[in-house]
């Protein structure tokens, strides 16, 4: 009968340890799929920006034909996109990596947002440019594009606050001290008030 004993408490404490490492597994996939799904997130703002930023030759093509004098306002916009296009190249970057450089991007967004209000403003001045079928075709698209951008940062919010949150909480905060997981970035209340 001893040995019968012996059996069950090794039997037991092997079903514990595999109850554990079960336990264990779970909690690590789930964040292993809220880091995915903030990678994901990430990787649709960069990718629409990058779609932004390759509209704007096309755009400034269409406007120099009405607004040849306007050399100011299409060497800022030129310069900003520029600056967009090397930052979201080396932004190949995750959420995780440096804050300074996703702070750069949306600094950079701003800018280019204020020369396409530049641009957006001659239509006053130059009424042909707005029954320009091409300018028609891509400001539609540039439309998507911001309304794209609007909805992807709406969702990496979510799913940052949703992987931050978790991180914080008990067990998983335990997972993140063993595996050294990092919060993600966030967009911040001050960068969210200017879109």
């Amino acid at each position: 009968m001893g040995g019968n004993e012996e059996f069950y408490i090794v039997m037991s404490g092997f079903f514990i340890v595999l109850l554990i490492c079960s336990i264990f597994l779970l909690f690590y996939n789930i964040l292993r799929k809220r880091e995915e799904k903030v990678d994901e997130t990430w990787s649709r703002i960069s990718w629409l920006y990058q779609k932004k930023i390759e509209l704007i030759p096309s755009l400034l093509d269409v406007v120099k034909k009405y607004a040849r004098n306007e050399r100011d306002t299409f060497e800022s916009v030129i310069c900003a996109s520029t600056k967009a296009q090397e930052l979201v190249a080396q932004i190949e970057v995750t959420p995780y990596s440096s804050e300074k450089k996703v702070e750069e991007v949306f600094k950079t967004e701003g800018i280019l947002n204020v020369g396409f209000d530049k641009i957006d403003a001659l239509k006053k001045e130059y009424p042909l440019l707005m029954v320009d079928a091409r300018y028609l075709i891509i400001q539609k698209q540039l439309s998507e594009s911001e309304k794209g951008i609007i909805e992807a940062r709406r969702n990496y919010e979510q799913f940052v606050q949703k992987c931050n949150s978790g991180l914080k909480r008990f067990p998983l905060n335990m997972m993140q001290s063993l595996f050294v997981w990092e919060d993600s970035l966030s967009y911040g209340e001050e960068t969210q008030k200017q879109f």
